[in-house]
């Protein structure tokens, strides 16, 4: 079904495509949405973006929620470098 989107739709389009940054096509996709018209040929697309801003609104959070700290956990590979972890890493040869 056509979607008959106006010209600051595809102008709005072309900034998400053309942004780089997070915030950036974020900012392109609310104004795409809010642009767009309300009607039964658009309801397909307006699923699509707002999944679309949901994904790049849960990258932005895990983004910058993980300032300055490790976030994948220790492997037993790692631990091998770890002279402090000996014992840690015999338990885990044990129980393994």
């Amino acid at each position: 079904m056509p979607t008959n989107v106006p010209p600051q739709y595809r102008d709005a389009e072309q900034r998400f495509r053309e942004a780089v940054s997070v915030q950036g096509k974020i900012a392109a996709l609310q104004e795409m949405l809010q642009i767009m018209p309300k009607h039964k040929g658009t309801d397909h697309l307006k699923a699509q973006l707002r999944a679309r801003l949901s994904k790049l609104m849960s990258d932005l959070e895990t983004s910058s929620s993980g300032k300055g700290g490790r976030t994948d956990q220790p492997t037993l590979e790692n631990l091998f470098f770890f002279p402090r972890l000996q014992e840690l890493r015999q338990k885990l040869v044990h129980t393994n």
